[in-house]
């Protein structure tokens, strides 16, 4: 982990299949670490001060997203407790693709947790917090 790069921590608490019960959103296999909202508030703050104002709506709220719709090999493993999980972030707002703004995350723990539940290994290893569209 570059400590110059992902100089901030926080905790969040995983979550999977969130809005079961709402067929318009639902979607399956797909797993969450639900995070402090003031970290998406101050960063999109700051992305509006510096003349780029963000769509913040999402469904999902303050989230990192680390399994995306793949169903696992150990389904029987899908929905598992797990105390809150450090991640690290970085302060540096990236809009690479000209459409979102985000900050990238480190977390080794969801890589383990991807490693146990049989999900591919990710290419990279960072996950991301979303701050929203851009406008």
């Amino acid at each position: 982990m570059n400590q110059n790069y992902f100089k901030h921590y926080s905790y969040g608490k995983i979550v999977y299949d969130l809005r079961k019960n709402d067929p318009k959103l639902f979607e399956p296999w797909w797993a969450f670490v639900l995070c402090d909202p003031g970290i998406v508030d101050f960063y999109s703050w700051l992305c509006k001060s510096w003349g780029k104002p963000l769509d913040r709506s999402t469904a999902w709220g303050s989230h990192i997203s680390w399994a995306k719709g793949q169903k696992p090999q150990n389904e029987n493993l899908w929905g598992q407790k797990y105390p809150k999980i450090k991640f690290y972030y970085s302060n540096i707002i990236r809009t690479d693709n000209n459409q979102h703004a985000w900050l990238d995350v480190w977390c080794p723990e969801l890589h383990e947790i991807r490693q146990e539940l049989g999900l591919p290994k990710k290419l990279n290893w960072n996950f991301h917090i979303t701050l929203g569209r851009l406008r």
